[in-house]
């Protein structure tokens, strides 16, 4: 995407998630499927302080349905969910 004409130079010049926020673009959305709640959290906080939007569930259900509403641009699964074959 070229952004010349449209914004200062400095600004082109920084990363490309600074830029999508500066455009008021909707963040990099991670859903992470995890039933251990400790491990939820720290999935969260860790990839929330990165400037990642995070949504956490706590199993494949609530995940699905929460699916069709917004998909996200990278899914982190527990593949030891029980529930889920």
């Amino acid at each position: 995407m070229n952004f010349k004409g449209l914004l200062p130079k400095t600004l082109i010049e920084k990363s490309a998630y600074k830029v999508m926020i500066i455009l008021d673009m909707e963040p990099y959305l991670i859903d992470s499927v995890e039933d251990d709640a400790d491990i939820a959290h720290i999935i969260n906080a860790t990839l929330t302080k990165q400037g990642y939007e995070v949504r956490t569930f706590p199993d494949g259900e609530s995940f699905l349905d929460s699916f069709a509403e917004r998909k996200p641009n990278m899914v982190l699964l527990d593949m030891m969910l029980p529930g889920i074959q």
